[in-house]
This record gives C-alpha cells, structure tokens and sequence, in this order.
C-alpha cells in the first residue's frame, strides 16, 4: 500500500504541482512586468495581435503546403491523372444520362395520367357574348 502511495505522489501530484509552479512561474514574470511598468500597453497589444494571428498563419501553413504537395503530384503523374480524370468524366456522363432516362420514365406516366384525367373531366361550355 505504501509503495501504491509513493506511485500517486511521483505520478500524479508531482508533475502536477510542477506543471503548476511553472505556469505561476511564467504568469509572475510576464505579468510582474507590467505591473512594475517594465511593459507598455503596446508591448500587450502586440503580443495579443500575435496570439490572435498564429492559428490563422499555422493554418495558411498548412494549406499552402497541402497545395504545394497536390501541385507536386499532378506535376510528376499528369498523365495518370489526366487517364483518371478521362475515365471520370466518362463516368460522370453515363451517370448524368442514365438519371436522365430515369427520370423521364418516372415522369412519362405520371404525365400520361395528367392528360387522361384531364380529357375525362367535363369541359366547360364558353359563353358567346354574342348572344
């Protein structure tokens, strides 16, 4: 039980508290400075412009690479790609026009049954303003 016990303080508590002091660590000198007045309102407005802009230049990072590394790849397989993209226009048209064949003989009764129904009902007489 005691050797469980030193498990929990080495494992747990330990590098909570160290991870605790090191984060009252750097909040203590980044913020002890500003309160001396070593730190202008500028100084914090350019560390929070920073702050705000990281992710969106990781992110811009990582696109361009993506882009990059896809430009790459068509560049060195163009001929590969272009056999893939032939086959899948091909594709893509038998598809467009088997939806197309479908669904005209999905409508062709529907209409077919519109028209009789509209054949069966009484027509209504117009009246001559002629007398």
């Amino acid at each position: 039980m005691k050797n469980h016990k030193q498990q929990i303080i080495w494992q747990i508590y330990f590098p909570m508290l160290l991870i605790a002091g090191l984060f009252a660590f750097l909040t203590y000198s980044f913020f002890g400075k500003s309160l001396l007045g070593g730190l202008d309102l500028r100084i914090w407005s350019d560390i929070s412009l920073i702050i705000i802009l990281m992710p969106l230049f990781f992110s811009f990072i990582v696109t361009f690479i993506f882009l990059f590394f896809c430009i790459y790849l068509i560049y060195r397989y163009h001929s590969t790609v272009g056999a893939l993209f032939s086959k899948l226009s091909n594709i893509s048209i038998g598809v467009s026009s088997g939806a197309a064949n479908f669904t005209n003989k999905l409508t062709q009764p529907i209409i077919q049954v519109e028209a009789f129904i509209s054949q069966m009902l009484p027509q209504e007489k117009e009246n001559d303003k002629d007398g």
